[in-house]
């Protein structure tokens, strides 16, 4: 088995892919789509769908613009299996809209569209299954089993390798023309790579936060208030969707969002967004990694390691003390098994902390601008961090030789 991972350059955004080699064939992944300068993106995925004959899997760690304003072009070019998504209430997904508007950024019909409808808007788009990953932790979730569920059919011909479900998950809706079929799944559920009915020790497993219920009641309140109805009524969303598009409406969406931040909930809203693990499922294998970076200085790094997995955060709170041991909680084993970490929010010192930086971690990744423009990512703090905690850092910016990738071959 041989494992090809790639950090591509599209600027202050993230577009990551893996590619899982078998001896029956290929599983390929994509975590997160998108940059806030679409035009070095589409390019780039352009030219990855020359190369890839469909995407088994496509993670979404959050919808904002830098994930996933590349999606279109991708699922224009690529059919996609199966959409891995973070579960959001109505009203989480209405501050995640409201945040977007409130800092200026693309707030699309068609981004609107993702948030509220999205087994219309991926299954018009091609996706097949769309997969929401929910908190373990939600009230209610599988309080009740639910009825049995056999393994699905491999998702792929004959007895190649195929992504299968281990762990609970519940259908919502049925696909139909247009439209996804939803299903919804259990936090603590992974997704093994199968080869001829035998898992292969090499997983996908995405973790969700839980989100400030007072937060989220709050903005409820003033939504509320904003689309003139009495407090407790359900949150209507067809009168959402009319208030999203007028000026005067998205206005009160951004004065909604922005009077919750000064009722004492804290500078920012925060966001749910999904982090993935690839990487072997136990300690029993050997490899061989070889990561390179295609700069002027054409550096690699081979090693044989216990212990290749990767872990890509998104905009994950990892700053903050419980988020950050919630998360370190729940991969406590991968963690043991992980040697390269796309940082949180393109090394933003507002997500990072050194508790990341722990052995086996030997390669920090930062999808980012130039420092010199834009947002300034990965931040000074970041670099002075891993600088002192002896790690590689790689900064994958808009060049294409900042292109990095890691080759892992089983040993």
């Amino acid at each position: 088995m041989r494992i090809i991972r790639a950090q591509w350059p599209v600027g202050q955004g993230c577009f990551s892919t893996g590619a899982i080699e078998t001896a029956g064939g290929t599983i390929h992944y994509v975590y997160d789509c998108g940059a806030r300068n679409v035009s070095n993106l589409e390019p780039i995925v352009a030219a990855y769908a020359r190369r890839v004959p469909q995407v088994d899997a496509l993670f979404v760690s959050h919808l904002d613009g830098d994930h996933v304003d590349g999606l279109d072009t991708l699922l224009a070019r690529l059919d996609v299996r199966t959409v891995y998504l973070p579960y959001l209430s109505t009203s989480q997904r209405l501050m995640a809209l409201a945040e977007a508007e409130a800092e200026d950024r693309r707030l699309t019909a068609s981004l609107v569209q993702a948030q509220f409808e999205p087994a219309a808007w991926f299954g018009s788009r091609g996706v097949g299954r769309v997969v929401f990953v929910r908190n373990g932790n939600d009230p209610d979730l599988f309080s009740e089993r639910p009825p049995e569920r056999p393994d699905p059919e491999p998702r792929g011909e004959g007895r190649g390798p195929c992504l299968i479900e281990k762990g609970r998950t519940r259908p919502v809706t049925q696909g139909a023309a247009g439209q996804a079929e939803v299903l919804e799944m259990e936090v603590n559920a992974h997704i093994a790579v199968v080869l001829g009915g035998a898992p292969l020790n090499w997983i996908l497993k995405p973790f969700v936060p839980r989100v400030s219920d007072d937060r989220v009641r709050q903005f409820e309140k003033k939504i509320l208030a904003a689309l003139g109805v009495p407090p407790g009524t359900a949150i209507d969303l067809e009168a959402l969707k009319i208030l999203l598009k007028t000026p005067d409406g998205r206005t009160k969406l951004r004065r909604c969002y922005e009077a919750i931040l000064t009722d004492g909930s804290g500078k920012k809203h925060n966001a749910v967004s999904m982090s993935l693990y690839s990487g072997p499922e136990t300690k029993t294998d050997a490899w061989k990694v070889r990561a390179r970076m295609e700069n002027h200085w054409g550096w690699e790094m081979i090693t044989d390691t216990e212990s290749p997995g990767w872990i890509g955060t998104g905009d994950a709170k990892l700053k903050s003390t419980q988020p950050r041991a919630k998360w370190r909680s729940f991969y406590r084993r991968e963690l043991a098994l992980t040697r390269t970490l796309l940082l949180p929010h393109h090394g933003s010192k507002a997500n990072f902390h050194s508790d990341l930086l722990r052995a086996p971690l030997r390669i920090c990744i930062a999808a980012a601008d130039e420092r010199e423009e834009g947002y300034r990512h990965p931040s000074p703090e970041v670099v002075e961090a891993i600088d002192e905690a002896d790690l590689r850092l790689v900064h994958v910016t808009k060049r294409l030789e900042s292109r990095f990738r890691e080759t892992i071959t089983k040993i």
